[in-house]
């Protein structure tokens, strides 16, 4: 399971991006927080879904691997065929842990609490107004994928890309490179 709130330095980077889009927008750090929170789901589900192989890479898999491919029992004509379908699921599964993340933002100034047996969102507004958003993905081996192709880091360069220009046309070029100095 992996759970996107622990401390690191890619999610410090999004807490200072937070920052500069709140100064830019003008609006407050709970709308600032959804509106980040929601562009990271939908960068983690997009960085993940890229990683699954295309079909006709994975077509090419049983003739290159030849009698290592694992073939199911009772084996025969096409067992080849469906363990590569198969592996095209297995990766596409790994993405699908976001959805419910990507499901909980449902309107562009809110977010809902959503726990589905692949992943979840959180959200909690304390009574001092900071809010708290959590992003579950509970697939199978999405931490060893996330750590060893740098997913964290790939959707959280998407949403600065994805801030930049506003933070840019609002609050000028200075604080646009003082946004990329982050």
């Amino acid at each position: 399971m992996l759970t996107i709130t622990e401390d690191s330095q890619q999610l410090d980077r999004l807490g200072n991006a937070i920052k500069a889009y709140r100064l830019a927008s003008g609006q407050s750090l709970a709308f600032s927080m959804i509106h980040v929170a929601r562009n990271l789901a939908y960068a983690l589900h997009s960085e993940t879904a890229k990683i699954a192989p295309s079909e006709s890479k994975l077509m090419e898999l049983p003739g290159a691997l030849g009698w290592r491919i694992k073939r199911p029992i009772g084996g025969g004509k096409g067992s080849a065929m469906k363990e590569v379908y198969r592996r095209i699921n297995a990766r596409r599964f790994l993405a699908a842990g976001w959805l419910p993340a990507v499901r909980g933002f449902v309107q562009n100034n809110t977010v809902t609490t959503l726990d589905k047996r692949l992943g979840a969102v959180q959200a909690q507004v304390e009574t001092t107004g900071e809010v708290h958003i959590v992003l579950i993905n509970r697939a199978g081996g999405i931490e060893k994928e996330t750590k060893a192709r740098g997913l964290l880091e790939k959707a959280v360069r998407r949403v600065f890309l994805d801030i930049a220009p506003y933070i840019k046309s609002h609050l000028g070029e200075e604080a646009s490179k003082a946004f990329w100095k982050i």
